[in-house]
């Protein structure tokens, strides 16, 4: 080498498979490490990607923001909270909260209605679609009934009662 001559290191070269929306009615073979081959057409292919895409960055919005944001919520109303729950309907997730009381709270109303307009316009929760609901207090049989079983999460203090 000559003086002056500066060394580049070698990277690796990448391989791209390249998935052409022009070519949309091609057909396409996936292979996974299981070998449970799929074959699909390019533009499903790339609606799988993007659905892939959003729903990683929907997952992602639901565990760090949204979930801090409602336990928060918890936290600043624990004295009228007997159970709050997520769970997942058909139309998105549901923010389920238990009060302790029979009686109806006005405050408490206005202040969950408020919660529901922040989520809802916060463009960092823009791919959550949360509905709340306040129920009296109720026995674990009446508001089972709004929770998916296989779905549902239960805000719980650390001590192990909300």
């Amino acid at each position: 080498m000559k003086a002056g001559q500066e060394t580049r290191a070698k990277r690796p070269v990448k391989k791209y498979v390249r998935l052409n929306f022009r070519e949309k009615d091609c057909q396409v073979i996936v292979i996974p490490d299981d070998n449970d081959l799929f074959c699909t057409t390019v533009d499903k292919a790339i609606k799988a990607c993007k659905a892939y895409d959003e729903m990683t960055r929907c997952s992602e919005q639901f565990k760090t923001m949204l979930c801090e944001k409602l336990a928060s919520w918890i936290k600043n109303h624990k004295d009228n909270i007997e159970q709050a729950f997520v769970t997942v309907t058909e139309s998105g997730a549901l923010f389920l909260v238990v009060r302790k009381s029979m009686k109806f709270d006005r405050e408490f109303t206005y202040a969950l209605a408020d919660l529901d307009m922040k989520i809802a316009q916060d463009p960092e929760l823009n791919l959550i679609k949360l509905s709340v609901l306040s129920l009296p207090h109720s026995s674990e049989e009446e508001y089972g009934t709004f929770l998916n079983p296989s779905s549902t999460f239960q805000y719980r203090r650390r001590s192990g009662a909300l």
